[in-house]
């Protein structure tokens, strides 16, 4: 899978919070409390669900005119998929060595 960028991550994690299809304009009522996303516009967004699409974290569903989005990626699972790269780009695989660094926190 692809990665996302900051930006894709908030908006991921609005629509895990929401546990439901969610449009566009409720995805903009939630994110409008998130300090990043404050100066986000419909068209802003909305270009953020089409990436978000296309590197197949949500699906688009067509309901009449209006569109809803649903995630196919589990927070869990992407937590593991972020954890998984982190634990072998930073730590090359050492189990030993990010336990040491977990521990240093």
């Amino acid at each position: 899978m692809q990665e996302l960028t900051k930006t894709e991550e908030v908006i991921m994690l609005t629509i895990w919070k929401m546990e439901k299809d969610i449009s566009l304009s409720s995805i903009m009522e939630a994110v409008k409390y998130e300090p990043r996303a404050k100066t986000w516009k419909p068209q802003t967004v909305s270009t953020y669900f089409r990436k978000l699409v296309e590197k197949k974290y949500i699906k688009m569903i067509r309901n009449g005119r209006d569109y809803t989005y649903k995630p196919l990626i589990t927070k869990e699972k992407y937590r593991e998929l972020q954890l998984n790269n982190l634990f072998h780009y930073y730590f090359d695989g050492d189990k030993e060595t990010l336990i040491n660094s977990v521990n240093a926190l």
